[in-house]
């Protein structure tokens, strides 16, 4: 293996968006969504029509490169969060653990391979939810919302949050964006899967708002408290608001492979999951530019 630096663009350019195959049966496929005329998915390399995604999964939240002291910061951030709340430190947490073995965020031909896996497991899209501040200054980071809430009103991007964990942010970050502006079903909220409650009280108001509620690190060995959390969800009558992700926890495609057929076995169906998997993420992503698109 070479110990090359992976880019975004060549880790895309692997994927091949607009030609994966399909984990999820044409056959029995819900409804297509409808787009506004003009409508697009803007990625990296390009704009995307949103049909060019219907033929496979999207991911709406992983992360394909981390900075090597990001495991660090968010410890430490962490720490310094459950100290500010009275709570006692996280146990087994004394430090991050060294890498074992090579990097796949800091290998192209290791991220290549796992991309192309993903591709050939029925991934169409992933969204990359890299952003540079770490921090947890909460005025700071009212004040990013806002300015991202402006951002949105200025080119209709759509926008996803990460809520920290358990996620007891979600209605103060949909308050800010909303008073900013933003339409709620712009708008996906992160982590609300790490908000364990059976009750799912959070997530049905955020439903109810309009706005999209994340389930972000499914396809793990943790995952099955999700099940009848997302169950409730669907039988409440959301299946339209729900978004799956792995949030790069356990491998790009086992949100596909691990986590959708325990959501089978308790009763979901192919449309619905399919409506999860493919349509959502596209009804979500794709808007109506207000500016061109800049030329590389």
């Amino acid at each position: 293996m070479t110990n090359r630096l992976v880019t975004r663009r060549q880790a895309l350019e692997a994927l091949g968006i607009g030609a994966t195959a399909a984990a999820l049966p044409a056959s029995v496929c819900a409804q297509e969504p409808g787009f506004p005329k003009g409508s697009v998915i803007r990625a990296i390399l390009k704009d995307y029509a949103p049909e060019e995604l219907a033929g496979g999964a999207t991911l709406f939240h992983e992360h394909m490169q981390l900075g090597a002291d990001f495991n660090a910061k968010f410890g430490a951030a962490t720490a310094a969060a459950r100290a500010a709340n009275g709570l006692p430190p996280l146990p087994g947490r004394g430090g991050p653990a060294a890498p074992k073995g090579p990097d796949i965020m800091r290998d192209v031909d290791l991220m290549s391979a796992e991309v192309a896996k993903t591709k050939a497991d029925g991934v169409a899209c992933i969204v990359d939810g890299g952003h540079p501040d770490m921090g947890r200054d909460i005025n700071f980071i009212r004040q990013v919302f806002r300015a991202i809430g402006k951002a949105h009103v200025a080119t209709n991007l759509p926008i996803f949050t990460h809520t920290g964990i358990p996620g007891k942010s979600a209605l103060e970050q949909l308050d800010i964006l909303e008073d900013a502006g933003v339409k709620p079903d712009r708008v996906v909220i992160g982590h609300l899967g790490n908000l364990v409650d059976s009750n799912v009280y959070v997530h049905k108001q955020i439903c109810r708002r309009g706005a999209f509620v994340g389930f972000d690190r499914q396809g793990g060995n943790n995952d099955t408290q999700q099940v009848p959390m997302v169950m409730a969800l669907i039988e409440a009558g959301f299946a339209d608001h729900l978004m799956f992700s792995a949030d790069a926890s356990s491998g790009y495609s086992k949100t596909l492979t691990v986590f959708l057929p325990k959501l089978k076995a308790a009763g979901a169906s192919d449309p619905v999951l399919h409506g999860i998997m493919v349509n959502n993420p596209r009804r979500f992503l794709a808007f109506v530019p207000k500016r061109p698109r800049k030329k590389a």
